[in-house]
């Protein structure tokens, strides 16, 4: 009897050791990195994992906007010519153009006067396309075959073979048969956003509300950090971000904006990497201070204070935080245990005790079965 309690106890010992393996290997399947591709540009063909089009280098004219193999818009063109040049790194590419008689590119001339032109394209599942235009232009897109467009208040919402929105702020809308014109109004500054919501890494619930302050200009920008890669997506094409620091459980950004405006910077991080479950929490300092926890709502709130909230996305964890003023700033994200929550779980968590729990298992119950034998 006392043999196969012995013999109980262990097969209870090893399922859930297995389960932290699998879970393990899931999690890997499913990380952050996963959403971060690689673009690769050549004569004009933009190719990236998820994304990829075709680019006229000297005015930013695109053709074939294609997302997760579908193509999206055929042409997108410009009313007035710019002349610029193209920069690709890794998962971002982006275009920056002045108008005819400006000197060479200098952000310096990004001014109600000049004339310039801000293009932005990640790979990603999403596929952010970001537009600023400026000074009266104006940017049309032709849709391709079985997408159409519906207009909803500011928002152009794109169905048929794919569901994607367009996000505009600041700009006057027509739509006709296959073609999109948005054209800034004032002679200032337009913002164009396209992305495939129902791929974003975040809550249903939470995507709408991320897209309105999106079109509202309080989210700043969405960062996807791997192991070792990382994608800045700019919603306000001014603000930067920068890791000055990232280990296991800890991340430090450098974040600065022109725009002294408060903002929204959301964090997307692998648990592997920041742990937040029963027995770990996420801090978050601003410029060395602790800053309070609210709900995902309430983040979104203007008021002076910072602020941030926290996301469980099960393989990820997503951090939402409100800068209230601009020039530049440090952002410390820690996880940390609990209050009597250190040591709980590691068994299922690190793989080397894992190891030697299996190893001490298997050798008990090898014991029990070589007494028996000798018996």
């Amino acid at each position: 009897m006392k043999r196969i309690w012995i013999l109980a106890m262990a097969m209870l010992l090893i399922v859930p050791a297995v389960a932290g393996i699998a879970s393990a290997s899931d999690h890997h399947e499913n990380s952050v990195s996963k959403y971060i591709g690689g673009f690769v540009y050549t004569d004009g063909v933009v190719s990236g994992e998820y994304v990829s089009f075709s680019v006229n280098p000297k005015n930013g004219e695109i053709w074939n906007y294609t997302v997760n193999n579908v193509t999206v818009f055929d042409h997108i063109y410009y009313e007035k010519e710019t002349i610029g040049k193209i920069r690709v790194a890794g998962p971002t590419f982006m275009y920056m153009g002045m108008g005819y008689g400006m000197d060479e590119w200098d952000k310096r001339n990004m001014s109600f006067e000049a004339e310039w032109k801000f293009i932005h394209a990640h790979d990603n599942p999403t596929g952010v396309l970001h537009i600023v235009i400026h000074r009266g232009d104006a940017v049309t897109y032709e849709l391709a075959e079985g997408i159409n467009a519906t207009q909803v208040n500011s928002t152009i919402v794109l169905n048929g073979i794919i569901d994607a929105r367009l996000l505009i702020s600041n700009g006057e809308i027509s739509i006709e048969n296959k073609l999109i014109t948005v054209k800034t109004m004032n002679n200032a500054t337009t913002s164009i956003v396209f992305v495939e919501p129902k791929r974003w890494m975040m809550e249903e619930k939470i995507k709408d509300m991320v897209m309105k302050e999106i079109q509202k200009g309080k989210v700043g920008a969405e960062m996807y950090i791997g192991e070792n890669n990382c994608d800045l997506i700019n919603y306000s094409y001014e603000m930067k971000a920068q890791i000055m620091h990232q280990e296991k459980n800890q991340l430090k950004l450098k974040v600065s904006a022109e725009n002294p405006e408060g903002r929204v910077l959301i964090l997307h991080m692998d648990k592997s990497m920041l742990e937040y479950d029963a027995q770990h929490r996420i801090r978050v300092r601003i410029d060395g201070e602790n800053i309070t926890e609210v709900n995902v709502d309430a983040v979104m709130d203007d008021n002076t204070n910072a602020k941030y909230a926290v996301v469980d996305n099960e393989e990820s964890v997503t951090i939402m935080v409100y800068i209230p003023h601009f020039s530049e700033h440090t952002v410390e994200v820690e996880s940390e245990p609990v209050e009597g929550g250190e040591g709980s779980g590691v068994l299922m968590e690190n793989p080397l005790i894992i190891a030697l729990v299996l190893a001490i298992i298997i050798g008990a119950i090898g014991a029990v079965l070589w007494k028996t034998k000798s018996r």
